[in-house]
């Protein structure tokens, strides 16, 4: 049995369609299906998946879609968290700040 998720982007005034196979999809499985058809790249950024009907945000990507479901797509920013070592180069022990810290005796 074959199903299809209809999605667009926020700045789009016009839905188009992903079909799958099955009468679900993971919200992993859509945005891996919407970054080939629109060739882009998930290294710069990320998909958002809004349900259209009801503003829910779909967080976990291995929450099922029902076909026939409509989607609205933001693109953000992706997230890489940044880890320095203490010793590491560019890495400092001033804070955030720009502050030097107080010395302890």
């Amino acid at each position: 049995m074959s199903g299809c998720a209809y999605y667009k982007f926020k700045s789009q005034l016009e839905y188009q369609t992903i079909q799958f196979d099955g009468v679900f999809i993971s919200v992993g499985d859509l945005k891996k299906a919407i970054l080939e058809k629109k060739n882009l790249t998930d290294s710069d950024s990320d998909l958002v998946i809004t349900n259209a009907q009801t503003s829910e945000e779909y967080a976990d990507m291995n929450f099922s879609i029902p076909k026939n479901t409509s989607v609205i797509i933001r693109r953000v920013p992706a997230v890489r968290p940044k880890v320095m070592a203490a010793g590491a180069p560019g890495a400092s022990a001033a804070p955030a700040s720009g502050k030097p810290l107080p010395e302890v005796p």
